[in-house]
């Protein structure tokens, strides 16, 4: 069974990954990514083809469509990579050092995610929903924009 930390580094990485597919650092994403799965040249030859096809799909999708696209190919690749997890768990450094490496690429500015102990991180725009009587959860603890209080006893603003 995976950890909570395993699903959110395989949801992080099916974003990640359909993100980059329209980016100049596509090509060591998908090398790294088919790396991960492939245990020998014909499992990473198979690999690089499917990411490929993303890639192409989501190149050619017409405007109206692409958002529909890459959500579709999100979940592809999150349930891909959530598999590989549960089967290799130790794959996660690999895929948390990539998506550290994608998300200092400029190209990928706005879409940087960090996944840590019952947390994930995102810059960007999140989007969580549930489909096919599965269920869809988002906890926030303390969130400060701006300032943080003087007092963080007395939450609210203080000292106009």
């Amino acid at each position: 069974m995976l950890t909570e930390t395993l699903i959110a580094l395989g949801a992080a990485g099916g974003t990640a990954l359909v993100e980059a597919a329209a980016t100049d650092i596509w090509n060591t994403a998908k090398d790294r990514v088919a790396r991960l799965f492939g245990r020998d040249t014909k499992q990473v030859t198979v690999l690089e083809a499917r990411l490929e096809d993303t890639r192409a799909q989501l190149v050619a999708a017409p405007a109206d469509q692409l958002e529909q696209l890459r959500e579709r190919q999100t979940q592809v690749w999150t349930t891909r990579l959530q598999d590989l997890l549960e089967e290799q768990p130790e794959a996660a450094p690999a895929l948390q050092e990539l998506l550290d490496e994608l998300a200092r690429h400029p190209a990928m500015a706005g879409t940087a995610t960090a996944v840590g102990t019952r947390s994930v991180a995102v810059g960007g725009n999140v989007d969580i929903r549930a489909t096919q009587g599965s269920a869809a959860a988002l906890t926030m603890g303390n969130v400060t924009l701006g300032v943080p209080p003087a007092d963080p006893s007395k939450p609210g603003r203080q000292g106009d």
